[in-house]
């Protein structure tokens, strides 16, 4: 009976303090829910702050995300941009070589044409020499006599309608005398040259004005026999149309004639 009294009472506290504890667990249970509670709304608020940063987070990500599709999308854009902008500088350049080109060929084709002026413009000279040479007009050499005991023999050279220029020469030979004596010039500037005893060259060393004359006088006197020719020459490309290029001075000791 003790034993099963003992028993009992173990069983009856066993329950009590079973029951005690049951007891004991609602309110803890409310107290440790409200704590709970407190707890889950300090994680709500953690959770909200939480769940605020984890939206910002999420937002952020979402903006990184969108960043990084935007930044995609730029980065595609710029590719694009960037291939476009190739081309086009690729098609600029291929514009700039073809202008390049099409203006070299113009310049050559101007170049080309200017050679073709030029040669076209100018005169040909094959089979008429005179096509390529400038005409100084009717110029005029003569002979004269001079006044015995005034002005000796000689010859006179006027130019014609234009200047006669630098290096017109006139070659003097004379026959009948031993020397045809010394030459002077006056009224224009040239050079005599003594070819030999019966032979003299003058030749202008600055040209002699239009209309202009020079006299080439010798020292020989008309009361000797002699006989003077002359005969002019034009530099190369010049000629004379209507010219009298030749002129004779003849003396007989009693008559003088010059043409």
């Amino acid at each position: 009976m003790k034993r099963t009294f003992r028993l009992a009472l173990g069983i009856g506290l066993l329950v009590f303090a079973f029951v005690a504890c049951s007891d004991d667990d609602p309110n803890e249970g409310g107290s440790d829910a409200d704590a709970g509670s407190g707890g889950v709304s300090s994680s709500g608020g953690a959770s909200s702050g939480g769940g605020g940063a984890s939206s910002g987070g999420s937002s952020s990500g979402g903006s990184s995300s969108g960043g990084s599709s935007g930044g995609g999308s730029s980065g595609a854009s710029s590719s694009s941009s960037g291939g476009e902008l190739e081309d086009a500088s690729a098609e600029d350049a291929s514009t700039d070589d073809d202008a390049s080109t099409d203006a070299s060929i113009e310049d050559a084709s101007v170049g080309d044409a200017g050679t073709d002026a030029e040669v076209d413009a100018g005169p040909t000279c094959d089979g008429n020499p005179g096509a390529c040479a400038e005409d100084v007009g009717a110029y005029q050499l003569v002979g004269t006599c001079g006044s015995l005991g005034i002005l000796p023999p000689g010859f006179t050279l006027t130019a014609g309608q234009k200047p006669l220029p630098v290096g017109t020469s006139v070659l003097v030979i004379g026959s009948g005398i031993a020397n045809i004596g010394v030459f002077s010039v006056t009224g224009g500037t040239a050079s005599v040259t003594v070819l030999s005893g019966t032979s003299r060259l003058i030749t202008l060393t600055a040209a002699l004005p239009a209309g202009a004359t020079m006299a080439m006088r010798t020292t020989l006197n008309i009361t000797n026999a002699f006989t003077l020719n002359a005969v002019t020459s034009l530099p190369a490309d010049y000629v004379g149309t209507g010219a009298k290029s030749a002129g004779t001075v003849s003396s007989t000791l009693i008559l003088c004639s010059s043409t």
